[in-house]
């Protein structure tokens, strides 16, 4: 049976959306693993980045207030000749210093002609006695700087490469062995090596 004006009757159940099918849902298309590794990578370097931003500003050096006697610093000849301090572990491999002293001078008098001292780039000055390994061999430029080196380098220019036959904790006057010198520091703790040309590789 028709019905005048209509059409033939709908098959099934009326549809709940009013008369009209219902729209395909979207499907989301699934992130590729390499973009995930890619995105893990960069936000590890991020992180490396502000760590170390932080860490290397966390430690700098300007100014007496930034250390005290006793700590261990290292120190870095940049290329226009500025020394850069950095606050340091003093059981680190690196060639590191004990501060000795603290002036709020520039140039200030140390305890004695065997000490180095820096000037900050922000105010003061310290003076520093050199925290070395026994076994270890070390370039001395003619500023007396130490400078970590293999045992079997050659000395640069008119330096001087030696090794650390011994260290006494305590003592600034070491018993040392034929064809050493000893050298001593009394602060901010007594130290004392005896110092020898290289006759190897450090042990």
């Amino acid at each position: 049976m028709t019905h005048p004006g209509f059409g033939p009757p709908p098959l099934g159940p009326p549809s709940p959306y009013g008369g009209y099918p219902p729209l395909p849902s979207a499907r989301r298309r699934a992130v590729p693993p390499i973009l995930w590794v890619a995105l893990v990578v960069i936000l590890g370097l991020v992180i490396a980045v502000a760590v170390f931003a932080f860490t290397n500003i966390h430690n700098r050096v300007d100014s007496t207030d930034d250390v005290a006697v006793g700590d261990c610093v290292s120190v870095r000849n940049a290329d226009n000749d500025e020394v850069s301090v950095r606050r340091a572990s003093c059981g680190r491999d690196e060639v590191t210093y004990y501060v000795a002293s603290t002036s709020d001078l520039s140039r200030s008098q140390c305890p004695g002609p065997a000490y180095d001292q820096v000037s900050l780039s922000g105010d003061g000055s310290l003076c520093l006695s050199p925290n070395l390994r026994e076994g270890r061999c070390y370039e001395i430029g003619s500023r007396s700087a130490f400078v970590d080196r293999a045992c079997t380098a050659i000395a640069r220019g008119s330096n001087t490469i030696v090794q650390v036959a011994r260290r006494t904790a305590g003592d600034i006057t070491p018993d040392c062995p034929d064809g050493s010198r000893a050298v001593g520091f009394a602060l901010p703790r007594p130290v004392g090596y005896c110092l020898a040309p290289p006759s190897g590789t450090p042990t």
